[in-house]
């Protein structure tokens, strides 16, 4: 095995197997898109009018950063929940007998749900920007 640059390698190989999944499955992004829309409407317009703020405030101001720190934690439970799952069906073991970093599974993965996160962001600021 090579250095630090041979185990970023491996990482970032393994982050394209990640990703490659995500246009493979289609319930992935469709159920991302919309679920993104779908809490920025329900918080917006059915919770919105239900939560008085202290001196007459918007609501809507606080509604995005929370929404975004919502999804953030909601990702952090799922790449647990990912890298849990590869582990119990042994894609772990299968990548353990390759001459690979061992940092490259979990690194990888990571690096594949950052960037998979980010597209959920901007679908998210693109909705919230509508709504106002």
């Amino acid at each position: 095995m090579g250095g630090p640059g041979q185990a970023v390698r491996d990482g970032l190989v393994i982050s394209w197997r990640y990703l490659k999944r995500v246009p493979r499955i289609p319930e992935l992004w469709s159920f991302a898109i919309l679920q993104s829309i779908m809490f920025v409407a329900l918080f917006a317009f059915v919770f919105g009018g239900a939560i008085p703020l202290p001196d007459g405030g918007s609501y809507r101001e606080f509604l995005m950063p929370g929404i975004f720190a919502q999804t953030i934690a909601f990702a952090a439970a799922a790449t647990a929940i990912g890298m849990a799952y590869d582990l119990s069906q042994g894609i772990v073991d299968r990548f353990r007998s390759l001459p690979m970093a061992s940092s490259a599974v979990l690194s990888g993965r990571a690096v594949s749900d950052v960037i998979y996160n980010a597209g959920i962001l901007v679908v998210l600021m693109a909705s919230g920007f509508v709504i106002g």
